[in-house]
């Protein structure tokens, strides 16, 4: 499936590798009116980065920016999602 291929991405000068995949919006996604912008979700192994990404960093993916989120631990499979939408705020 090409949600399993690996991506990379680039956070704060920090390039790594994981996995993208699109994800049921949790209600505090859609609560927040993050509904449009959401594009999709990157998994990437937790302790991988020396500076974690933060709400509103860009995140650079075959030379498109994407704005973050939210961040978001997975418990079950040590890693760490990375909800990503348009750069700038959709009206």
């Amino acid at each position: 499936m090409i949600a399993d291929l690996p991506l990379n991405v680039t956070v704060n000068g920090e390039t790594h590798t994981g996995t993208k995949s699109t994800v049921r919006l949790d209600n505090d996604l859609v609560d927040e009116g993050l509904r449009a912008e959401y594009r999709f979700s990157l998994h990437i192994k937790r302790g991988e980065w020396l500076a974690e990404p933060v709400l509103d960093d860009l995140a650079t993916i075959a030379g498109i920016e994407y704005r973050v989120l939210r961040v978001a631990d997975s418990a079950a499979d040590r890693k760490r999602r990375i909800d990503l939408g348009e750069k700038y705020a959709v009206d």
